[in-house]
């Protein structure tokens, strides 16, 4: 293994013990998200044919997954987010996971409190459904809600908050990885390492030394092995990570790679 610059050639890597993590299932791989659409803009005509479809699901119990499929396609507009909420909110678990999946994809950050009661639901699929639908959310608003996504009661949601990211900007993924270096939930501090080791930039690196410091000790070994595989150095703190890195982080470019010495 290569030695850098700075490193403690003392306490060397053995790769038989640290192995880079790679992503699994619900850890952000490689998996194909909703397509990303929008709202449509409705005239009169069509707010006012909107408003006689909620009517009609309201009214009439057996046809309501047909008059969401009828809005789905016909009626796209920002409009029909209170009533998505109500049937969201609803007791009909099945309908509930239709209206979720009609928001799978929305890049609009108005769609987030709409979906937010559902990772609640008492349904699983429900729950994974609405994390799977903020997929093409570009807005800052995102890290809150993955935020409450990773201290869920399921652990299969809270990992799967990780899915949501494939389409996400670094920096936003940054965000959210340090979020999720906060969660009470072992599993999901620990794939965020795994990640933000994957990264390689220099920013990674100042997280996974603040996950020096987290409460749960596997968090704080994971981050410890990360640092050690792409330095060479065992750091026996958070302290001594903080000062070998400010004294060495301009020797590396933003994709860690050692820049050439100046001439």
């Amino acid at each position: 293994m290569q030695t850098f610059p700075g490193a403690d050639t003392k306490a060397a890597v053995n790769p038989q013990t640290i192995t880079p993590m790679a992503p699994g299932p619900g850890l952000g791989e490689d998996s194909t998200g909703p397509e990303a659409r929008d709202f449509t803009e409705l005239d009169e005509a069509q707010e006012a044919a909107l408003q006689s479809l909620i009517e009609q699901y309201r009214g009439d119990k057996e046809g309501r997954s047909e008059v969401l499929d009828r809005i789905d396609s016909d009626f796209y507009g920002v409009e029909i987010l209170p009533f998505l909420e109500e049937v969201i909110n609803g007791d009909d678990e099945e309908l509930s996971g239709q209206a979720i999946d009609m928001l799978a994809g929305n890049t609009s950050a108005q769609i987030i409190p709409v979906l937010e009661p559902a990772l609640g639901s008492p349904v699983t699929e429900n729950r994974l459904a609405a994390v799977r639908a903020v997929g093409q959310v570009r807005d800052d608003a995102l890290v809150d809600f993955l935020g409450k996504v990773f201290e869920n009661d399921d652990p299969d949601v809270r990992v799967s908050g990780f899915d949501a990211l494939q389409d996400q900007p670094k920096e936003r993924k940054l965000d959210i990885y340090d979020r999720a270096l906060e969660s009470s939930s072992d599993e999901v501090g620990v794939g965020a390492v795994g990640l933000l080791e994957l990264e390689s930039g220099r920013r990674s690196v100042d997280l996974l030394i603040e996950a020096l410091d987290a409460p749960n000790p596997n968090v704080r070994d994971e981050a410890a092995f990360s640092l050690e595989f792409q330095f060479d150095r065992r750091f026996s703190d958070s302290g001594e990570a903080r000062t070998w890195w400010s004294a060495n982080r301009d020797r590396y470019d933003e994709d860690l790679m050692l820049k050439e010495p100046e001439s």
